[in-house]
C-alpha cells in the first residue's frame, strides 16, 4: 500500500491559510491533501484525521473511490465514479448542536432525477445532504445553509441562480457548502457517498476535498473564519476586512468624513483578469434586527465589454455596470439589505465581485475555481485615478435606517386634471423589532410651496408587519408636482416621493410611449403594457394599425377582426376595455388613423363611391401598393390566413378634394370617439378641414413627420412627433454632432409651439450606446422635446418621476431663453450654461439654469462620459427690484431630485454628476 505524506502537505496547505483548530468542537478535519492512504490500483482505503483519531474506511475494494489530482485551485479530491463508491466513518459524530463545512460537487451525470447521498446517517432515511438530480440540495437537517459563505433558503443549495441568484454556483460546480446545526438530533453523521439506511440505487458521483465537523456551537465570527479558510484556500477570496456600521447619522457623517482624506482601495484591472472577489468583509458587531444600507466606492473602468461588479450583504444583491455608473472617476453606490431575527447574531458579510462574462446569468464566476492570479492589490488613490482602467473599491460602510420601510407611494393617476380628487396609497413595512412612530404626507409643486394632506399620524407595527394606508388630497395647480411620505421610528427618518401632473392635456407636461403590437388586443397584453406605461409615468399611449378600415371604417361590425394596416388580431370588448385601464390611471390613449382606407372596408367603400378616389390607367380606384382579391376574400378568416401567406396592408389613394369623402371620414372619426372614447388621434398629413370636423371638445390631435421644418396646421393643444430624430435625422439633415442637434431641435420646439403645440420625438435611447443616450436625452430635454418613447438612458432612477415632478420647468411655453452671461457666472468647472426664465406671474419669476458637463467630443459618434466635474460655484444676480425668495438644485442621479440651497447670491453646489438644474424664484 502507499501512503501520502500527511505532514508534508499539511505545512504546504497551512502555510498561506490559517487553521480554525482553536474553535471549540473540532472533531474531524479531513483534507484530500492529507491523511489519504490509497491501495494498489491507487483508489483510497482511509481518509483519516490523525489528530482526532477519526475518519472514513472502506473494507472493499470494488466500492473505494480515487483520488483526482488537481480538482479545484491545485489541490487533489477524492472522486467518488463508481457504480458502488462509498465510505463510512469509524466514529459516528453527533453535529446537531455544531456545524458541517464541506468542499465539494456533485457531477453532471448526477443531475439525472434522482437522488444522491453525499452525506448520510447512521439509522435515517434521508441522509445527511442529498441532492435531488436536477442541481440543488433537497435535503439537510441542518438549521440553516451557507453556499459559497451566503445565506441561502433550505433546499436552495446550488439552486438555478436565474431562479435563486444568490447561489453563487451550481452543484455541479465546487461549493462550500455550510451546514450549522441539525433538527434531527438522534441522528449521527456516519456516510460518505450514501446513507446507512435507505441506500439509493443511484450512487453520489462527485468531488470532495475537505471536511470539517464541530459538535458544539460557533459564532458568526467562527463560521465565516471557517469559511474564509476554505475560500482563500481553494477559490483565492482575500482576507476579510473590517466594515464600520453607523447607528446615527452623526456616526455616519462622521465614518465618511474619516473615508475622504485617504481612503484604502483594492483594485483590478478587468482586462486581464475577467472576473473575481474583489473583498469581503466582516462587520465590527454583529446587527439588530433591522433595515440597514450598505455605502460602497466605486471606480468602473470604461470600455469592458460586459463588465458587471455584484454588490452583496446578507442575501441581497445589487448589480452595478459602467451604463448605471454614467462615468466619473469614482461614484458612490448603496445597497438596502435586512438583518432578520434569525440571523441578528452574525456579523454582516459585504462581498464584492466582478464578472466580464456575457452570459446574463454568470453569477459570481470567482467562486466556481477560477483564480485571481494576484491581481488584488492595494492601490494609492492617486494611482487609481491616474489609471482609467482599474476597477477599484473603497471601505465599505453600513448605515443604520429606520426600521419600517415605505415599500410604495403611488398615485391612482399619473395625470389629474385641476381640483381632481386623488388618493395616495402608502405602504410600509416594519422590518425591525415592534415599534411605534409616525407618518406625514405632503404635496409639492413648483420649487417648493408645500401643502400637508396627512399630518403626523400615529404608527404602531409588530415586527414584520405590513400597513397601508390612504392618504385623499386634490390636484392643484398646473404642470408637475410631487407627494413625499415620511415615517420616523426610533429617532430615525425614511422618505418617498411620488410624482404626477395637473394638467387638462396629457401632452402639456407629458411622456410618450409607443408599445406597438403589444396593444393589440387579439394578443391579450394590453393589460401588462398599460401598467408599465404607469410604471414610466407616460401620460399617453400611442395606439397604432387598429383599424378594420382606416378611414375608411373606424367602427367594427363585428366583435373581432384583423386590422387594415397590420393583420394585427383585434376585438371590440379588447379595445373599450384597453383606453379604460388607461383613464383609470390617467393616461390617455391616441388612436392612429391613416388617410389612405385601407382592407376589405376599402374595397367596399369603392365599390359604394368610386368618385372619392384617385383613378389608376385602367380607370379604377388605385392602389398604393399590392392589391389582391382573393386575400380580400379571406381577410378576416383566420382558417384562410393559417393556409397563405399574406400580402400585408393593402389600401387605396384617397381624393381628399372631395368634401363628401371628408365628411364621411369625420362621421366615422366621431363615432368611434363615441364607441371607445379616444382622447386623441394621430393623423398622417390630414386635412385641416377634417381635423376639424372629427375632433370632440378636449380631442386633440398629433401630427407625425420626419421634419418638423415643413408647413404644420394649427394643432391647438395637440402635440408634433418628430419620427426622424431616432435615426438621428431632421428632415433629410442628418446630425453629426451635438452643437446642430441642439440648436436646430430648439428651433423645431420652437415652431410647434408658435403652432400651438407640444413638441415630441422618438429618441431611441435603448439602442444607444451609455453615453450616447445620456446626451441626447438631456440635450433634447433642455431643447424642449417631450420623450415619445420609452427612457433607457443611464444617470437616473426613473426619468419619468423626476421629469413628471419638473415638467414645468422644461416645458412651458411661457419659457423664454436667455443670456447666461448677464445674470449668472460659474466657477470651478467648465460647464456648458443654459438659461430659461419661466415668469408665472408679475410678481413671481423662475430662473432656470442647466449645467452639463460636456461629453468628451462634439462629435456625437466619439460621445464619452467625460470625468464628473469638482466643486462648482454659482452666483446670480437679479435685477434691480428683485429678490431671490427661494433656490433650488435638481439632480437625476439623487433621490430626492431637489435640495434645497441658500438664497445667497453665490452657494456652492453639492457635487454634481453630468446634468444638473440649479432653479431660483425671484419675486418682487
Amino acid at each position: 500500500m502507499r501512503k501520502l505524506s500527511p505532514l508534508l502537505l499539511l505545512v504546504v496547505a497551512l502555510a498561506a491559510h490559517a487553521a480554525p483548530t482553536d474553535f471549540p468542537g473540532l472533531a474531524l478535519w479531513l483534507r484530500a491533501d492529507a491523511g489519504v492512504t490509497l491501495d494498489e490500483t491507487g483508489h483510497v482505503s482511509a481518509w483519516l484525521d490523525a489528530d482526532r483519531d477519526n475518519g472514513f474506511i472502506q473494507e472493499a475494494a470494488e466500492s473505494r473511490p480515487s483520488l483526482a489530482e488537481n480538482v479545484v485551485n491545485g489541490h487533489p479530491a477524492l472522486r467518488f465514479d463508481g457504480p458502488n463508491g462509498y465510505m463510512r466513518l469509524t466514529q459516528p459524530i453527533k453535529a446537531s448542536d455544531g456545524a458541517v463545512f464541506l468542499v465539494a460537487r456533485w457531477d453532471q451525470k448526477c443531475l439525472d432525477g434522482s437522488a444522491r447521498y453525499l452525506l448520510g446517517n447512521d439509522t435515517g432515511t434521508n441522509g445527511y445532504l442529498i441532492s435531488d438530480g436536477r442541481g440543488k440540495v433537497i435535503g439537510s437537517g441542518g438549521a440553516r445553509h451557507y453556499q459559497n459563505g451566503v445565506r441561502v433558503l433550505p433546499g436552495h443549495v446550488g439552486a438555478d441562480p436565474r431562479i435563486f441568484p444568490l447561489a453563487n454556483a451550481p452543484l455541479h460546480a465546487c461549493n462550500i457548502i455550510t451546514i450549522i446545526g441539525d433538527t434531527r438530533p438522534n441522528l449521527l453523521l456516519a456516510y460518505l457517498g450514501q446513507n446507512g439506511q435507505n441506500r439509493s440505487r443511484s450512487p453520489f458521483l462527485g468531488d470532495v476535498a475537505e471536511m470539517l465537523v464541530f459538535t458544539q456551537p460557533l459564532t458568526a465570527a467562527q463560521v465565516r473564519a471557517v469559511e474564509s479558510y476554505l475560500g482563500g484556500k481553494y477559490f483565492n477570496w482575500p482576507a476579510p476586512k473590517t466594515v464600520a456600521i453607523a447607528h446615527t447619522a452623526a456616526e455616519m457623517r462622521a465614518l465618511a468624513m474619516q473615508a475622504q482624506p485617504s481612503p484604502g482601495w483594492d483594485a483590478v484591472s478587468p482586462a486581464r483578469v475577467p472576473h473575481g472577489v474583489l473583498w469581503t468583509g466582516s462587520g465590527r458587531q454583529p446587527l439588530a434586527p433591522g433595515r440597514y444600507r450598505l455605502h460602497v466606492s466605486l471606480t468602473l473602468p470604461r470600455g469592458v465589454p460586459h463588465l458587471r461588479v455584484l454588490a452583496r450583504v446578507n442575501n441581497t444583491v445589487r448589480v452595478i455596470s459602467p451604463r448605471e455608473q454614467g462615468g466619473g472617476a469614482s461614484t458612490a453606490f448603496t445597497l438596502d439589505f435586512t438583518q432578520d431575527a434569525a440571523r441578528a447574531a452574525e456579523l454582516p458579510l459585504v462581498r464584492l465581485s466582478w464578472t466580464t462574462d456575457p452570459d446574463p446569468d454568470a453569477l459570481d464566476p470567482a467562486q466556481r475555481g477560477d483564480t485571481l492570479a494576484g491581481a488584488v492589490r492595494l492601490t494609492p488613490l492617486r494611482e487609481i485615478a491616474a489609471n482609467p482602467g482599474l476597477l477599484a473599491a473603497g471601505e465599505p460602510r453600513i448605515e443604520r435606517l429606520c426600521p419600517i420601510a415605505i415599500t410604495g407611494v403611488t398615485a391612482d393617476k399619473v395625470r389629474y386634471a385641476p381640483g381632481e380628487k386623488g388618493r395616495l396609497s402608502v405602504q410600509v413595512l416594519n422590518l425591525g423589532a415592534d415599534v411605534t412612530g409616525e407618518v406625514t404626507a405632503k404635496l409639492l409643486r413648483n420649487v417648493a410651496d408645500v401643502e400637508i394632506i396627512l399630518p403626523a399620524a400615529p404608527l404602531a407595527l409588530k415586527a414584520g408587519a405590513a400597513h397601508t394606508l390612504d392618504v385623499p388630497f386634490t390636484a392643484r395647480g398646473r404642470w408637475g408636482a410631487g407627494a413625499r411620505v415620511t415615517v420616523t421610528a426610533d429617532g430615525l427618518r425614511e422618505s418617498a416621493d411620488e410624482a404626477f401632473t395637473v394638467s387638462d392635456n396629457p401632452f402639456e407636461a407629458g411622456l410618450g410611449v409607443d408599445f406597438g403590437s403589444a396593444l393589440h388586443t387579439g394578443l391579450k397584453r394590453y393589460p401588462a403594457a398599460i401598467a408599465r406605461a404607469r410604471a414610466r409615468y407616460a401620460t399617453w399611449l400611442d395606439l397604432p394599425g387598429w383599424s378594420p378600415g382606416e378611414c375608411a371604417q373606424l367602427v367594427p361590425d363585428a366583435p373581432a377582426w384583423y386590422s387594415a394596416a397590420s393583420s394585427a388580431r383585434q376585438d371590440d370588448a379588447g379595445l373599450q376595455e384597453l383606453v379604460t385601464l388607461a383613464h383609470a390611471r390617467g393616461i390617455a390613449v391616441v388612436a392612429g388613423v391613416s388617410l389612405n382606407p385601407a382592407g376589405p372596408p376599402a374595397r367596399a367603400l369603392a365599390t359604394a363611391h368610386p368618385e372619392w378616389f384617385v383613378k389608376g390607367p385602367d380607370g379604377a380606384p388605385r392602389p398604393l401598393g399590392p392589391w389582391d382579391p382573393v386575400a380580400l376574400d379571406g381577410w378576416n378568416d383566420p382558417a384562410w390566413r393559417k393556409r397563405n401567406v399574406h400580402p400585408g396592408a393593402m389600401a387605396l389613394e384617397a381624393d381628399w378634394t372631395r368634401h363628401d369623402l371628408v365628411q364621411h371620414a369625420a362621421r366615422q372619426l366621431a363615432e368611434s370617439s363615441r364607441r371607445y372614447g379616444w382622447d386623441a388621434y394621430r393623423f398622417t398629413d390630414a386635412p385641416p378641414d377634417l381635423r376639424v370636423r372629427a375632433l370632440a371638445p378636449g380631442q386633440h390631435a398629433i401630427s407625425a413627420g420626419a421634419s418638423p421644418a415643413r408647413a404644420l396646421s394649427p394643432l391647438d393643444g395637440g402635440a408634433y412627433v418628430q419620427e426622424g430624430l431616432r435615426f438621428w435625422q431632421n428632415g433629410e439633415a442628418l446630425y453629426r454632432t451635438w452643437a446642430d442637434l441642439l440648436a436646430k431641435e430648439r428651433d423645431a420646439a420652437a415652431r410647434v409651439r408658435a403652432a400651438g403645440g407640444h413638441y415630441y420625438a422618438r429618441l431611441n435611447t435603448a439602442f444607444l450606446p451609455p453615453a450616447q443616450a445620456y446626451y441626447k436625452l438631456v440635450y433634447g430635454l433642455i431643447a424642449g422635446i417631450h420623450p415619445a418613447d420609452e427612457i433607457d438612458a443611464p444617470g437616473c432612477a426613473s426619468w419619468g418621476a423626476f421629469l413628471t415632478r419638473w415638467s414645468g420647468m422644461l416645458w412651458d411655453p411661457a419659457l423664454i431663453s436667455a443670456d447666461p452671461d448677464k445674470r449668472v457666472s460659474v466657477a470651478g468647472a467648465p460647464l456648458q450654461r443654459f438659461l430659461a426664465i419661466r415668469e408665472v406671474s408679475p410678481t413671481q419669476t423662475f430662473v432656470i439654469l442647466h449645467l452639463v458637463t460636456p461629453p468628451g467630443s462634439d462629435g456625437i459618434g466619439e460621445t464619452v462620459f467625460p470625468p464628473r466635474p469638482g466643486p462648482v460655484t454659482v452666483t446670480y444676480r437679479p435685477v434691480s427690484g428683485a429678490r431671490i425668495a427661494r433656490a433650488v438644485i435638481v439632480r437625476p442621479d439623487v433621490a430626492p431630485f431637489d435640495t434645497a440651497l441658500p438664497t445667497a447670491s453665490t452657494v456652492t453646489l453639492p457635487p454634481l454628476g453630468h446634468w444638473a438644474v440649479v432653479i431660483w424664484e425671484v419675486v418682487r
